[in-house]
């Protein structure tokens, strides 16, 4: 074939692997914080798992153009590699952005080695189509149990463990769906996309190797997970609450990397403004919280720092037993 079609071919591959991956990453991204959409965490990773099947494929055998053959590109895996790290960090820098603030080199050094898992699991999955030992396995169930393994391992073991944006986090909210989480862990729960996304694949992208196995395997664990949720999932009906009255400020990161003491009596008032005035309305409704959580940063280190000391002594809160007694009076 001559050289400038099998350039042709190759760079076509390279723009339809990086926008799958881009795709997968953008998904991801808006199934999560601030965006929400959490059924998306269901079909997010299937861009990458079909970019790792083309991969896959794309080595195993030749490819036929236009009734040529391609000659194999043994560098697709490590091109896949990179494009998948290159978006998966950059999802990372977006989901981390609030550590920007506090650490100018932590942020992007974090997002690199995240950024890392998903070339991680693009290139072993990849990896199985090529070996006769995996190939002949269903594609969703590869898939689940790759993703599953590659999460576990970063949120368990990598580092004493990351468990932040895991696949599974988004389906939180379907509790029956995600009730499993008791006895597998979150990062177990992530089968349930990868093997959602690997069917996808599966079932639309030839060749369709056992494709019937692996919808049946994703449809069983599926139901599985929301049976269990359905029985398990506990219910607030007839039973003790115990109730927690959260005070949640919303300050500038600034106030806790280098707070004025102007910006820490300000908090402060807010915070305790804010508790006096839900106390008062739960005093209306005949209610009584059993805990008063505060932000951490409020009054950082009571007992412990002066100035958190002397604050509270020009407030008439110290010693600790003076703001305990206004507040038992409110309720």
């Amino acid at each position: 074939m001559p050289t400038s079609r099998r350039a042709h071919f190759n760079f076509m591959r390279f723009i339809q692997i990086t926008s799958l991956c881009a795709l997968g990453a953008m998904l991801n991204t808006l199934s999560l914080d601030p965006f929400n959409m959490s059924l998306l965490a269901l079909v997010a990773w299937t861009p990458l798992v079909l970019a790792a099947h083309i991969t896959g494929k794309w080595l195993q055998s030749e490819q036929v153009v236009d009734g040529v053959a391609v000659a194999t590109d043994r560098r697709a895996t490590w091109r896949l590699a990179l494009i998948a790290f290159v978006f998966g960090s950059l999802r990372w820098l977006w989901l981390e952005s609030w550590i920007g603030p506090v650490s100018d080199y932590g942020w992007p050094a974090l997002a690199v080695v995240m950024g890392a898992f998903d070339a991680v699991f693009a290139v072993t999955l990849s990896r199985t189509e090529r070996g006769p030992r995996f190939r002949g396995w269903p594609l969703a169930i590869r898939a689940g149990i790759i993703l599953c393994g590659s999460e576990w391992f970063r949120a368990r073991v990598f580092m004493d463990g990351y468990p932040w944006f895991m696949p599974a986090l988004p389906l939180i909210d379907f509790p029956w769906l995600a009730q499993g989480a008791d006895v597998i862990g979150a990062a177990g729960m992530g089968i349930i996309p990868g093997l959602i996304a690997g069917m996808l694949v599966g079932l639309f992208v030839a060749p369709r190797t056992r494709w019937r196995l692996g919808a049946f395997t994703t449809i069983a664990c599926v139901l599985l997970a929301l049976g269990y949720g359905f029985i398990c999932a506990p219910s607030t009906k007839d039973c003790n609450i115990f109730k927690v009255l959260v005070i949640q400020t919303n300050v500038a990161q600034s106030n806790k990397m280098a707070p004025t003491r102007a910006m820490q009596q300000k908090q402060f008032d807010d915070a305790f403004k804010a508790t006096t005035n839900a106390l008062q309305t739960l005093q209306l409704r005949g209610e009584k919280p059993d805990l008063i959580a505060w932000p951490e940063t409020v009054l950082p280190g009571v007992g412990l720092e002066s100035d958190a000391i002397l604050l509270q002594r020009e407030r008439g809160l110290w010693p600790a037993d003076d703001f305990i007694h206004q507040l038992e009076k409110l309720v």
